[in-house]
């Protein structure tokens, strides 16, 4: 498992080092790395897409293109926060933990829906897990 593990990231980082830029959701044709050197998590989810956490983003490589999701100010459809801090899926559902709260993306990939924890505030999310029955655990802090 864990030979398989470093012979993915192995391969997608050299798919990373030939290629150039990013755009929001958008397919770029080339692309030299990550908007970040360093990826806080890689999940690959229910279609195959391989999905990198980062400080400055979430990628999405579909073997052919890659795509980057931001936050864009005053559109709550985005990512919370840029900085993307752990992921997980169980079925259709990618979730995605950040900065600044727990968001997931459901089929289609459209728009990111905020998961609303008590009293309305936002928490940091330090890691997901999914377990086998289709719970997601969330460690958060504040």
């Amino acid at each position: 498992m864990f030979r398989r593990i470093i012979s993915i990231l192995a391969l997608l980082l050299t798919f990373m080092m030939q290629h150039s830029a990013f755009a929001n959701g958008n397919p770029i044709q080339s692309l030299d790395r990550l908007p970040e050197s360093r990826y806080m998590d890689l999940i690959e989810d229910y279609n195959g897409y391989m999905w990198i956490a980062t400080m400055h983003g979430l990628a999405r490589y579909d073997g052919y293109n890659y795509f980057l999701f931001n936050h864009i100010e005053g559109n709550p459809e985005t990512l919370l926060d840029n900085h993307v801090t752990s992921l997980a899926n169980n079925g259709e559902t990618l979730w995605v933990g950040t900065h600044k709260g727990l968001q997931y993306l459901s089929t289609g990939y459209k728009s990111f829906g905020k998961v609303m924890f008590p009293n309305d505030r936002d928490v940091h999310v330090n890691s997901l897990l999914s377990l086998k029955d289709g719970r997601i655990l969330v460690s958060t802090s504040n």
